[in-house]
């Protein structure tokens, strides 16, 4: 029969083909050559039925709705499924199963009958699902299939972090329309002071004086003059003789120039290039203090954004203020579906429609203020979601922000774990140091904490946002920070409440406790402070109420105020002659004098304390309905009050709740000047106020701040995104409690790396790293994303496959792949060789991403239609691991696609021959003669 079949041109001797592909419609039987008879050989996988397969199965069955929405599992088996011990067929099985029963839920969707609360169900079902088939891919192991979650991709990309190289350089947002405009605000007669330096040396300093210019200086004229400022100051030899150029003109000892910067038509600014190490500050002679306020709003107009405000002369009336810019907590996955629809939207309105903002604001909250010497401010509080570098993992993070006394950000950080950090508060030290603390909630796995109880956490960086310390507080029970502090000796002291009532704790540099003090009486120690005699100041709450302690450095007690019952004072500070100021919320009198009468409701209130604690005097700032004052600073004989009011203290109610801010005399307890503030519908969350020193001048007016110039972000990841380092000896020690956040490296089939993030570590330090582990197979690179900022690059090559795996969770989260914003999943580049393309298997993405909903028909329509597309990649996924005629075409062709079959010239040559021998023998001859010589 073998020798009829080759005779006759049948096919009785061919390959099997499941996919169906065979010779192209040649009568030629497909005889394989050498080639395709190797590659064959890799074929090893024996059939079964798979899920479509199956008698009676109907793809995305509706009968089955009711199973699937209350399903718990969309990746187990389904009645009538065999276990599989190939792990290639039972990943592609399980998949598809989940995708089916996905489809389910899209296709009920999709249905114009249903009611919001049904498919507010349908929706919660299919995002678990979703989370579930995503877990299972990134997780399941096989052996010649690689599945992925999205669509096939051979490059894996960071998220966008700073990485300072050369030079700094900026440009301010203050516009004018032409370097000849004058500029507003400027009177001619200010006087700047420039100082310039490198690290470790003595700064020059010139004095930029405007009244010996034009009267109404323009952008041009500020600049020039400053030039010639720093130009003036002569470049001398190690003997200290002035350096001359070729004409005999002294050279200029500094490369740092300001310009006019064209940012587009009719748009120019001022900017400045600081020379290659060199540092520089800016300050105008005898400006005053700008007050920074910062707020979380929340409502109509505003979603959970931090807005900053700023009152340029803070010892006035309070009504030279400006809106200093505001920040977002983002939720990733909620704009990614709001772009998606608004994507499809604008597919059907065609070119001419005006696509909205998709950003969706995750929950954000402000709880602490303060400011540095230099006139840099701090604002601390929570996220929920994405807040600069630092990724959200479906929990609160702490973070910290830095602003110069313009209000530009400077930069972010977090602190993040495996559940909510709750509560924060902020302390710079003598060293420029700013510590942060906080509580993480109580959960086996939080990040930073080992064990199932709430621990208080620190953190210290520094000026530059360079991580110092970030550690925990043991103790059995449950602790919780809520304000922390900074001795002279550098030590950080922090209050709160512990399983036994108030608490304070001072830790060294290195994060090790020193002393841990229970507070008699207090359920928590709510503020500190610290006095110019390095006394600690304590407000506790106590049974009702409110109590301002005295300790000594030695965390000693002394003496204490009572402010009485129906009183929740929120915080404390000190004044330079050593009197305490206390603020917050009283349904009572306070004891002592009074400088005006309560109002019938709650108010806000000042209560000025002798230093010694023996007298008080209490000011009300009162409405005619509830008031309360969150924070407060003093400076130049003023006390600076932050609040919020439900009432009306400065005009009208604008909001559901507005925010406040007062100035209150020291000397007398006098109100000067309120402004409230507020938006329709809004409800201002606790309201943060500090001083800028120095700020309050016309820098601003010209988009510059007081302070340093060229403020630069740290490269170092750990500060930026969050990433608990590795321990090791050249760190801080308090990093000993922590083991560190990983991220996992394999490539092909071989031994799978962990990737530790060390405290060091910049994008170019773990670029290096990587380039070790995957060798030739994967290009790594630091890609610039413009100015200081950068992306970390892993480009497959052809033919490979690399895999990125979360890191293993340990006590501390444990995973850095996330919060690097890398995805997990395999990143292959498709094969050049033959050889390659002809291996079993393969990666095959499934196209879905977080984007899909079903929470509208349009977007359920969508994700019915990606749905049917991944379960066809599953279908091919399975096709190919098995041997086709197509691929011995391929194998025999060295690659080519052909119609004439796989044969080589040498094997086709020879059935020619055959055919040619069988038109002579049957020549003349009837079927039964030819039947009867066989």
């Amino acid at each position: 029969m073998i020798a009829l079949s080759i005779l006759s041109g049948g096919a009785a001797g061919g390959a099997s083909d499941p996919s169906g592909a065979g010779n192209g419609g040649s009568d030629a039987p497909l005889i394989e050559g050498p080639k395709a008879r190797k590659a064959h050989k890799q074929y090893t996988a024996l059939k079964v039925p798979a899920p479509w397969e199956q008698k009676g199965f109907t793809p995305a069955d509706a009968s089955a709705l009711a199973a699937v929405r209350v399903l718990s599992s969309f990746t187990q088996p389904a009645p009538g499924d065999r276990t599989q011990t190939d792990s290639d067929f039972a990943a592609v099985f399980t998949a598809f199963r989940a995708v089916d029963r996905l489809q389910v839920l899209a296709q009920a969707a999709a249905k114009t009958d249903i009611s919001a609360a049904d498919r507010a169900q349908l929706e919660r079902a299919f995002q678990r699902g979703m989370t579930q088939l995503r877990q299972y891919i990134g997780s399941t192991a096989t052996d010649k299939l690689s599945l992925t979650f999205g669509a096939n991709s051979s490059r894996a990309e960071s998220s966008v972090l700073s990485m300072p190289r050369g030079s700094a350089t900026f440009t301010g947002n203050v516009v004018v329309a032409s370097p000849d405009t004058v500029v507003e605000g400027l009177t001619g007669t200010e006087k700047f002071e420039v100082a310039i330096g490198i690290p470790g040396g003595t700064r020059d300093k010139v004095t930029v004086d405007l009244s010996t210019g034009p009267s109404h200086p323009t952008l041009k004229n500020v600049v020039d003059a400053i030039n010639a400022a720093i130009a003036s100051i002569p470049d001398r030899d190690a003997s200290g003789d002035i350096i001359t150029d070729e004409s005999g003109a002294p050279r200029p000892r500094w490369e740092t120039r300001f310009a006019v910067r064209e940012l587009g038509e009719h748009k120019y600014a001022i900017g400045y290039d600081l020379g290659y190490g060199e540092l520089a500050s800016i300050k105008e002679v005898g400006a005053g203090d700008a007050l920074m306020v910062a707020e979380a709003r929340h409502g109509k107009s505003e979603a959970d954004a931090l807005e900053l405000r700023r009152y340029t002369a803070s010892g006035s009336d309070l009504t030279a203020v400006a809106d200093a810019g505001k920040d977002v907590s983002i939720d990733r996955v909620a704009t990614a579906r709001a772009a998606a629809k608004i994507d499809a939207e604008a597919e059907k309105k065609g070119k001419d429609y005006v696509k909205p903002d998709p950003t969706v604001n995750a929950g954000l909250h402000v709880n602490a203020s303060t400011s540095d010497a230099d006139g840099n401010s701090y604002v601390v509080g929570t996220a929920s979601g994405d807040y600069g570098a630092v990724r959200g993992n479906g929990t609160k993070s702490l973070f910290l922000t830095k602003l110069d006394s313009g209000g530009r950000i400077l930069w972010r950080r977090a602190i993040g774990a495996a559940s909510d950090v709750e509560g924060a508060a902020v302390a710079v030290d003598a060293n420029g140091n700013v510590s942060v603390a906080g509580s993480v909630a109580a959960t086996s796995s939080a990040g930073l904490v080992s064990g199932h109880d709430a621990d208080m956490v620190v953190a210290r960086f520094s000026s530059s946002g360079d991580q110092l310390l970030n550690t925990k507080v043991d103790n059995w029970g449950n602790d919780a920070a809520k304000a922390i502090t900074a001795d002279s000796a550098g030590n950080i002291i922090i209050g709160g409440s512990g399983s036994e009532g108030g608490l304070l704790v001072k830790l060294d540099a290195s994060g090790d406790v020193l002393q841990r003090v229970k507070v008699d009486a207090a359920t928590e120690v709510h503020s500190l402070a610290t006095d110019r005699n390095g006394d600690i100041v304590a407000l506790t709450r106590e049974d009702g109420h409110s109590v301002v302690r005295r300790y000594s450095a030695a965390l000693d007690a002394g003496a204490h105020f009572d402010l009485g019952a129906d009183v929740l004072a929120n915080a404390v500070a000190v004044a330079s002659d050593g009197r305490l100021a206390v603020v917050g919320g009283a349904d009572a009198q306070i004891p002592g004098d009074q400088v005006n009468t309560r109002a019938e409701n709650r108010d806000a209130f000042v209560t000025i304390l002798s230093t010694d604690l023996s007298s008080a005097r209490t000011t009300y700032i009162a409405s005619a309905d509830d008031d309360t004052a969150d924070s407060l600073t003093i400076a130049d004989g003023s006390i600076y009050v932050g609040g919020r009011t439900y009432g009306a203290l400065d005009g009208a109610r604008r909001g559901r709740r507005d925010g406040f801010v007062a100035r209150v005399a020291l000397s007398d307890g006098q109100i000067g000047a309120i402004s409230q503030f507020g938006r329709e519908d809004d409800d201002v969350g606790s309201v943060q106020v500090d001083l800028a020193r120095g700020g309050g001048g016309h820098l601003s007016v010209l988009g510059l701040a007081a302070g340093e110039l060229g403020q630069r972000e740290s490269a170092k990841i750990v500060g930026q995104t969050g990433i608990v380092a590795r321990p090791s000896g050249d760190i801080v020690s308090a990093l000993r409690n922590s083991v560190g956040d990983t991220f996992r490296i394999q490539v092909g089939k071989g031994k799978i790396e962990t990737v530790p993030i060390d405290a060091n570590d910049t994008l170019a330090t773990l670029r290096d790293k990587l380039k070790k582990i995957v060798g030739k197979s994967a290009i790594v690179s630091v890609s610039s994303a413009g100015g200081d900022a950068a992306t970390l690059r892993i480009s497959v090559m052809a033919g490979e496959k690399i895999t990125l795996i979360e890191g293993k969770k340990n006590r501390d989260g444990g995973d850095a792949l996330a919060k690097l914003g890398f995805t997990a999943g395999v990143y292959a580049s498709p094969a050049n060789s033959v050889e390659q393309r002809l291996k079993p298997g393969g990666t095959f993405g499934l196209k879905l991403d977080d984007t899909l909903s079903i929470d509208t028909k349009d977007s359920a329509t969508r994700a019915a239609e990606q749905l049917a597309s991944a379960s066809s990649a599953l279908k091919n996924a399975y096709a190919s691991l098995f041997w086709t005629e197509a691929k011995a075409k391929m194998a025999d062709n060295d690659g080519k696609r052909t119609g004439t079959g796989g044969s080589s010239a040498y094997d086709l040559a020879k059935l020619a021959s055959y055919k040619s021998a069988l038109a002579r023998l049957t020549a003349g001859s009837g079927t039964s003669s030819m039947a009867s010589l066989l």
